[in-house]
């Protein structure tokens, strides 16, 4: 590995905990909104990634995709505890709205990403520039994509829960194999194929947004 795809792989690395951790901070401003103290008692409604980063899953996984040349990157941020009991709007609507916060934070940073790349690419940016925002938007769109598919322990799966008003249980049953499921969502083609069409859907109005703004 060169310095020019070690420099690529450290970029992708930043990226990923910048969008984590605001993905991260949606979640617990939203919770924070509606009535839970608890993100706010731990320090979580803030946008400073210290508060953010786990350890494995934010620094050492991506880290090691990227210099090991897996071809793929991926992460998770430190989990927002929160107490559905306090949300003011009641604890389903309030599990619910919680659980879209990350997801829908990544698409609207993916949008936000999509103008700036229309705007620059119409006025001739460089095109390591583009590239670098075109990441963005594509790291945003796995993190949307990913996390709304109704699989443990991502935030489609708490979605799902409430509206099936799945029992706390069997909840915590199918919670204990989270990790073992999503590894296989990775590892497995087929399975990988439903993380592709999440990515390329949640994709969809970042590339709109990029196409208007390049046509303005």
């Amino acid at each position: 590995m060169d310095l020019n795809q070690i420099y690529g792989g450290l970029t992708l690395v930043l990226i990923l905990l910048a969008s984590l951790c605001i993905h991260e901070w949606a979640h617990a401003f939203v919770a924070d909104m509606l009535g839970d103290s608890t993100p706010h008692e731990q320090g979580r409604v803030t946008l400073n990634p210290a508060a953010h980063i786990d350890p494995i899953g934010t620094l050492f996984l991506p880290l090691f995709m990227v210099l090991f040349g897996s071809g793929m990157i991926f992460g998770w941020g430190r989990p927002v505890m929160t107490q559905p009991s306090q949300y003011k709007c009641g604890a389903r609507l309030g599990d619910i709205l919680v659980s879209l916060a990350g997801p829908v934070s990544n698409i609207l940073l993916g949008i936000i990403a999509g103008i700036a790349h229309g705007l620059m690419a119409q006025n001739g940016v460089g095109e390591k520039t583009l590239l670098l925002v075109q990441n963005f938007m594509h790291i945003n769109a796995l993190l949307a994509g990913l996390n709304l598919l109704p699989i443990p322990p991502l935030d489609g799966f708490h979605v799902l829960r409430q509206v099936i008003r799945m029992k706390d249980e069997l909840y915590i049953k199918i919670s204990q194999f989270g990790f073992v499921i999503v590894l296989l969502f990775f590892m497995v083609p087929q399975f990988r194929i439903v993380i592709y069409i999440a990515q390329a859907i949640a994709y969809l109005p970042m590339q709109l947004a990029d196409t208007v703004a390049a046509n303005l």
